[in-house]
């Protein structure tokens, strides 16, 4: 590509982003999205219809089906005989995914998904644990030239939340605790990101503790490692080299953080 070719598309990005266009770019993510969404669905209906080994695809089946079971499960008249058809069905084709593409988290947190959703919490609670651990040996395997680097997801809950702090606040606390082992605490702030931040003052207080990386050149190399150096903030934690569910995480790092010398960072 051109320079001049790259100078108009960076300049089409900016009026894209520019808040006195904020229709356009509204209008093009309606547009371009829905092309895009039913050409994705028109491809994995048709790939799974095949049985083509594609792990999207199925996927994208599975979690269709799990929607379907979790309207049928908050529903005034429950259909037991449907409930359980759909979730042998999304169980059979979870086991067919797991033959062409073992160990896919994604699958693994699906499964944790019909557990919790069939009343097996400790089956649901075991399934966390392994997504935990699952995400941690990614993260080691990745982490060459990005040592101690972690990118917290889901960043969009984070910056469009209000009130909703409490996650991001133990995992900061536990790393000032020395609760967690020390790292590099990444949030990816992409461009289109920036105008749903509600509250820019909160964002600012968390640079102290967090590195909020906007450089256009950084983005692009971290991007790419979004999924690998991936930390699940609302999921399970790992308390000195031992798992907790989220919820017991916060209590471990409350107690601590309300002791005499260990003042919390955030009141």
């Amino acid at each position: 590509m051109s320079n001049k070719s790259q100078g108009l598309l960076i300049y089409a990005r900016i009026l894209l982003h520019d808040p006195r266009l904020h229709w356009v770019f509204a209008a093009y993510q309606y547009v371009v999205g829905g092309c895009r969404g039913a050409l994705r669905a028109g491809l994995y209906r048709a790939a799974v219809s095949m049985s083509i080994p594609w792990a999207a695809a199925y996927l994208w089946d599975v979690g269709k089906l799990v929607e379907k079971l979790l309207v049928n499960i908050e529903s005034d008249i429950y259909d037991a005989p449907f409930g359980a058809k759909l979730h042998a069905e999304v169980v059979s084709k979870l086991d067919l995914l797991e033959r062409f593409a073992p160990n896919l988290k994604q699958a693994i947190e699906i499964r944790g998904t019909i557990a919790l959703l069939s009343g097996r919490t400790a089956e649901w609670l075991a399934i966390q644990f392994q997504v935990f651990e699952l995400q941690e040996y990614q993260a080691r395997l990745a982490s060459v030239g990005y040592p101690n680097t972690r990118i917290l997801e889901p960043h969009f809950h984070i910056l469009i939340g209000i009130g909703s702090t409490v996650h991001l606040d133990a995992y900061i606390k536990a790393g000032i605790l020395g609760l967690r082992s020390p790292s590099r605490t990444v949030i990816l702030h992409e461009p289109w990101l920036r105008r749903y931040v509600v509250n820019p003052c909160m964002l600012d207080y968390w640079r102290k503790y967090i590195d909020i990386v906007e450089d256009p050149a950084e983005l692009r190399k971290l991007r790419p490692l979004r999924t690998s150096l991936g930390f699940n903030v609302t999921g399970t934690h790992a308390v000195r080299e031992q798992d907790h569910p989220m919820g017991t995480f916060r209590s471990s790092v409350r107690a601590r953080a309300m002791g005499p010398q260990s003042a919390p960072p955030v009141t």
